[in-house]
């Protein structure tokens, strides 16, 4: 614990109910850089809340710069609060340009845009500000583990039921859940996911479940099927007793 952030948390957090005692929590176990790796399981109890409720108040301390977040696969994510942000401190504006002309163009991350400064006097022309991308540049690549999550389901679940794709449960409810949960799991990649859904089909389960009854534990399929009792399926049946034929 660093008594360090945990004054800074108490003197200057701009929360109250839950997030301020998840942020809290956080502090309570963090370094003197603000950086710590507690499960939601561990926040959850140390701020008697439910999981789902610590998730949304992460992703809000998150959203308004006050937390970053390192997703990590098979481990717990690493969080480390923003203490300059804490702390008040603000970083200079950039310097303005100078030289610019009307009508004449600069180079900005990537694109050439219109010098936005005010223009003569004497003309009535308005100054397009919008960025002028390059013929070169290319549009960021959609995510599609949404729609490999939604398709996987369905065939493995219609294999396992041997039954049509009328019968499988899938909707709105479901989609939407989805969209969310894979915004709080940037690490999940599509082989991934494609991997623990196969695990999981394997797995000593319900299969006539609905994907909202596993969608959220998903990350515990990473390391292959599981027996009726959550442990690996393989590990379990080489721990079984072996009976010899005297014992029968």
């Amino acid at each position: 614990m660093s008594i360090h952030v945990m004054n800074l948390v108490w003197e200057n957090s701009p929360y109250e109910g839950n997030t301020l005692l998840t942020m809290l929590a956080l502090a309570d176990r963090s370094d003197d850089e603000g950086s710590c790796f507690p499960s939601v399981e561990t926040l959850a109890k140390k701020t008697r809340q439910t999981e789902r409720n610590v998730q949304r108040c992460l992703k809000k301390m998150a959203d308004e710069g006050y937390l970053d977040r390192q997703f990590r696969i098979y481990n717990s994510t690493i969080y480390r609060l923003n203490l300059s942000k804490l702390k008040g401190d603000k970083l200079s504006p950039p310097p303005t340009p100078k030289g610019d002309r009307l009508g004449s163009t600069r180079v900005t991350n990537g694109a050439k845009t219109m010098s936005q400064m005010s223009p003569d006097s004497s003309s009535n022309t308005s100054v397009d500000s919008k960025p002028l991308l390059f013929e070169d540049s290319k549009e960021e690549p959609k995510d599609r583990r949404g729609s490999v999550f939604s398709e996987t389901h369905k065939r493995l679940y219609m294999a396992k039921n041997n039954c049509p794709p009328s019968e499988v449960p899938w909707g709105k409810k479901e989609a939407g859940h989805l969209k969310w949960l894979l915004g709080e799991k940037p690490g999940w990649g599509e082989k991934f996911i494609v991997h623990c859904l196969e695990n999981r089909f394997k797995s000593e389960v319900n299969h006539r479940q609905g994907p909202m009854k596993y969608m959220d534990d998903l990350n515990d399929y990473a390391s292959g099927p599981l027996n009726a009792y959550g442990k690996p399926l393989a590990r379990a049946r080489e721990e079984a007793p072996l009976h010899h034929a005297g014992d029968l």
